[in-house]
Order: structure tokens, then C-alpha cells, then sequence
């Protein structure tokens, strides 16, 4: 399959193609909003006029600050239509860090949840959940899409909400549309895609898988009223959704929840180890008949997991493998409009994310750094000559990741460069390394190793009653030597700090150990 389509505008023009097919589902499992891809379209061309009416022109940044929804990927696909630049922002960052991306992007207009206040002076907003009521009577204009070139720019998407001055990616539609193009021979074609849609569009991962995807292909885009995990195993059970966008994070807190009930009952749970042991050996079809009930507890249809944002655990990947999913993963960044490799059906490698897709070339620096280069590549930040003559070396983007490949091409990540622990005795330790081992100890939840005074230190989140000096006992016996944990801190809080893909933000847990002067134990 082909997109063909060079931009943006082109590529929302062929939706009409699909007519009265489903396109989004707004449900919280028992009420149901649906759209089809004749109504989005319709819409996306009322924003356009809308934008026009406040004064929006070409060119200009209009943000959208709002959890996931029809409204709110209408919108999107409208500020397209019209030449505008969209500027997604995270739910979760905080109104300084707007102020700060207002001022950069100098936003003509706000998209704003009702549920969040205005913090932008002298510019107006305008609640998502009343779009439609804000659009009455908007449209009688002659609609005439954009014609934007594919080097022009599509959008800019802040990647950090943490940074003093945030940097905002420039992607164009070249980069937008040569990433949804490398993505068609890699996905499988299915009769019918319905995705369930639970990471948020301002981030890259979910608006080239979970947006852009589906709208090349018909697909039907789910989005739950939220992610807590009884509405979603709701939205599971009647709509059915064959494929999700996922981080590695909500897969564990999924089979955590499956472990958890099987262990309730032990005839059971012997019965289910059994199984696991047995199902690799099996096609499957025979794993998704054995494991049935745990399907039928997700909506019996789901089908594709597929990981990115973060590391994937091996673990983790054999467990939803050994029950009947297909896990597919990718490594990517903003910076190269999602993935950069990606694992195909019946070609996986445990641990590793990929080959390469087709219109993309990697190649390792010196110290392992991996290197990218091709068309899906940003031109560079926004207004930030600096940072973009940094990110760059003889044309090939500096991703900031180490990494490996076997001898059949294969990518496997090691970790951040910034974030790899140099102890005293001058030794490279890989945080991921570490934290693989701690969490997978029970009663650890999850773990963070970090470089605290020269030495290898984890901070651990971890169950009521556990005994962290057993846990680092227990994972330094499974470590190599210069890897063993050499101070411990047990994280106060019921979770760490979290980027939008659910990484441990290790820049706050640093602070956090700072504050406090913390000691190796």
C-alpha cells in the first residue's frame, strides 16, 4: 500500500474516499459518540473558516492544549487544511511552560480542554468540548485547502516539560507523510483496524500510529473519556479494538493485573505457568485458543501491541507474545517524525527494535551513538539555530541513544548517552541494565538507576513492607561486578515523575536525591 500524498492537505483530502465508514469513538463504555470520516472532514473544513473568522492566517501557531478526542483530532487535521502550524502541547505540562512556548511560537490561538484555565494572557482560547457549538454558523465560506509544499513546515511538537527553555521539533510534510509512507509495508493488513487510542496526540508515537495510520488505511480510531484502567478494560469488552499504541509501562501494569488475579487462585495459576512454558513452542492461533479467557478479559479482538517511547523489557515482550499478541516495536524520536526501526510480523528478535524502515539509514559514532539520516529527519528546532547545528553532525541527527547491531542488521538500544553512569573507578554502567534486573524482583514496582556521587545508585518504588536492602541484595547476585548497586533510596510518592511515554523523568529524581542529601546506604 501507498499513501500518495506529498502533504498534509493531500492526505486529508483522500479521507473522503472512506465516506460514511467510522472514523472516531468518543466512550467511556457506555455512552458512545461516533464520527465518520464524512463528518471529520466536514469539521476539519469548519475550523478552517473558523481560524480564518479570528483572524488566523497561514503560517501562523495556534496550540492545543486538550486530552485526546474527536474535537481535538478534528481540529488538527483543520489547522492543516488551512496552512496554519499546529502546536500540540502535553495535558500534563504546566502553564509556565505554555507561557514559554506561547512566547517562542508567538500562538495566534489556544485550544484548550474546559477542564484547564486560560493561562495566556492576550490570547484567546476555546474549549474543545464546545467546539461544535462554537462552530454553528461557521462555514458558509468557500472552502479552498492549503497548498503547502512538502518543505514547508506541518507543526512543531515540545518534546519536554521539564527544560527552562523548551525546544520545540519543526516537522514538515515531507517529514509527516515520508514516515507514513515507509510505515505501509510494515503494517499488516486486516480486514478492519480499530484502535484503541490511550497515549496522547501531542505526542509524535500516537499521531503517526494512532491518527495518521488509521486515516491511510479506513481504520476506526477509539478514544476512551479516560485512562483509568476500569474504563478502559470497559471500552475493551464492547468495542473490541484489534490494535493498540502502547509503552512499555502500560504493559506491565496490564500483566501485573493478569498475575495478580491468576495468583488469587492456585490450581489456576500452576495450570498458567504451565502454559506460558508450553505456548512459545506453539503457531498463534493455538496461543490465542489456550489463553482465551485472559483475551476475553481484553475484549477477546485485540490483537497488536505495539511498543515505543521507551525500552521494551525481553520479559515483557515473551509474556504478551506467549499469550496470543503480536508485539511489534520501534525506536524512533521526535526528531525523525516517530519510528526509525521497526520489528515486522514473523521478524522479531528478542530485545531488539528492528530493522530499519525502508526510506531511513542508521549508522553507529564512535562510542556507539546512533546516527540517522532521511527525509522522516526535522529540519531542525524552532527558531533555535543553535541547538539544530548541535543535533547535527555531516548531515546525520545525533539521536543522544547508544546502540548496537548484530551481524543481520538488527538495532538493540543500550540506553541515553547522557544518562549512562560513569562510577568512579571509570567503568560505563547502562541505567537499562540495572533496572531490567530490579524490576524483576517482586515486590519492586519500578526502579531508577542513576550516577549519585560516583557511584551506582537505584531509587526504588516499591511495595508496602518490602525490604529494599533485600531487593539491591538479591539484584546485586544477578549483576555483573562493576554494574552491583552501591547506594539505595526508596522513592516517597506513589509513582515517579513521567514523561508522556511513561519514562522515568531521571532529572527530577536527581533532584529529589539532591534535596534531600541523600547517602548510599
Amino acid at each position: 500500500m501507498t499513501v500518495q500524498a506529498a502533504t498534509m492537505p493531500e492526505l486529508i483530502g483522500r479521507m473522503g474516499e472512506w465516506g460514511e465508514r467510522e472514523l472516531f469513538l468518543h466512550t467511556d463504555g457506555f455512552d458512545i459518540r461516533s464520527w465518520s470520516y464524512g463528518r471529520a472532514i466536514a469539521t476539519a473544513r469548519r475550523v478552517v473558516a473558523l481560524l480564518g473568522r479570528k483572524g488566523v492566517a497561514p503560517g501562523d501557531r495556534v496550540m492545543l492544549w486538550a486530552p485526546n478526542s474527536p474535537e481535538w483530532a478534528t481540529t488538527f487535521l483543520g489547522c492543516f487544511l488551512a496552512g496554519v502550524v499546529p502546536v500540540p502541547i502535553d495535558l500534563r505540562f504546566r502553564p509556565p511552560f505554555l507561557r514559554e512556548v506561547a512566547s517562542q511560537t508567538e500562538a495566534s490561538l489556544l485550544f484548550i480542554t474546559q477542564a484547564r484555565t486560560n493561562p495566556l494572557s492576550g490570547i484567546q482560547a476555546i474549549a474543545l468540548e464546545s467546539l461544535e457549538e462554537t462552530l454553528e454558523g461557521v462555514g458558509g465560506e468557500a472552502f479552498q485547502p492549503a497548498q503547502p509544499s512538502a518543505d514547508d513546515m506541518a507543526e512543531i511538537v515540545y518534546t519536554s516539560g521539564t527544560t527552562a527553555h523548551p525546544r520545540g521539533v519543526v516537522l514538515t510534510h515531507r517529514n509527516l507523510m515520508s514516515e507514513l509512507e515507509a510505515f505501509q509495508p510494515v503494517v499488516p493488513t486486516e480486514p478492519e483496524y480499530r484502535f484503541l487510542s490511550v497515549l496522547p496526540l501531542s505526542h509524535i508515537f500516537e499521531q503517526m500510529g494512532g491518527l495518521l495510520l488509521p486515516i491511510s488505511r479506513g481504520g476506526t480510531v477509539i478514544y476512551p473519556a479516560t485512562v483509568r484502567p476500569s474504563t478502559l478494560l470497559r471500552v475493551l469488552r464492547r468495542e473490541h479494538p484489534n490494535a493498540m499504541m502502547v509503552v512499555p509501562r502500560f504493559m506491565e501494569l496490564l500483566q501485573d493485573r493478569i498475575l495478580r488475579e491468576i495468583r488469587s487462585r492456585p490450581p489456576v495459576e500452576l495450570a498458567f505457568r504451565a502454559l506460558l512454558t508450553l505456548s512459545p513452542h506453539l503457531p498463534l492461533t493455538a496461543r490465542r485458543w489456550l489463553f482465551r479467557p485472559v483475551l476475553r478479559d481484553l475484549g477477546g479482538c485485540l490483537k497488536y501491541l505495539v511498543s515505543g517511547g521507551a525500552p521494551l523489557d525481553p520479559g515483557l515482550e515473551a509474556f504478551w507474545e506467549s499469550v496470543g499478541m503480536i508485539v511489534l516495536q520501534g525506536y524512533g524520536l521526535t526528531e525523525t517524525a516517530s519510528a526509525v526501526t521497526c520489528t515486522r510480523v514473523g521478524d522479531t528478535r528478542l530485545g531488539s527494535v528492528g530493522k530499519p524502515l525502508s526510506n531511513q539509514e542508521i549508522r553507529l559514532a564512535a562510542d556507539g551513538e546512533i546516527l540517522v539520516r532521511g527525509e522522516n529527519v526535522t529540519p531542525g528546532y524552532y527558531r533555535r539555530p543553535d541547538l539544530t547545528a548541535d543535533a547535527f553532525e555531516d548531515g546525520w541527527l545525533k539521536t543522544g541513544d547508544v546502540g548496537f547491531l548484530d551481524s543481520d542488521g538488527y538495532l538493540y538500544i543500550r540506553g541515553r548517552k547522557k544518562e549512562m553512569i560513569v562510577t568512579s573507578s571509570g567503568v560505563n554502567v547502562y541505567p537499562e541494565d540495572v533496572e531490567r534486573v530490579l524490576n524483576q524482583l517482586p515486590g519492586v514496582r519500578d526502579s531508577a538507576a542513576v550516577e549519585w556521587k560516583g557511584k551506582v545508585h537505584a531509587v526504588l518504588l516499591l511495595d508496602p513492607g518490602v525490604d529494599p536492602r533485600l531487593i539491591v541484595r538479591q539484584a546485586n547476585l544477578r549483576l555483573d561486578p562493576s554494574q552491583r548497586i552501591q547506594g539505595h533510596t526508596v522513592w516517597p510518592y506513589p509513582d515517579f515523575p513521567r514523561t508522556a511515554t511513561m519514562k522515568v523523568r531521571k532529572a527530577s529524581v536527581l533532584d529529589y536525591l539532591r534535596s534531600r542529601g541523600a547517602e548510599a546506604a
